[in-house]
């Protein structure tokens, strides 16, 4: 998994070489998904996503849509701890 751009949140956002860009209705963004990935609602994170499978993030305090094999992490040029590729 790299980095992608994402125009439409100013920022680089972790994805698969062949995913796409796709919009989420129930969220009202643009977001990274598999190619013919359709949308699942979450009880988790309570909308629908593209990525059905849901992690706690002890920092936020909430779950967060994430592929399962993603790990916790430190992210130090955003001072957050996010949900990232292994690695």
């Amino acid at each position: 998994m790299k980095l992608k751009y994402n125009p439409y949140h100013m920022r680089y956002e972790p994805a698969e070489e062949d995913w796409e860009l796709k919009y989420n209705p129930a969220t009202g963004e643009y977001q990274y998904a598999p190619p013919g990935a359709e949308l699942t609602y979450n009880p988790f994170v309570g909308r629908a996503t593209f990525i059905p499978t849901a992690k706690y993030n002890p920092y936020t305090g909430q779950y967060e849509a994430v592929p399962e094999d993603w790990e916790l992490d430190y992210d130090p040029f955003s001072g957050l701890h996010r949900y990232g590729p292994k690695g």
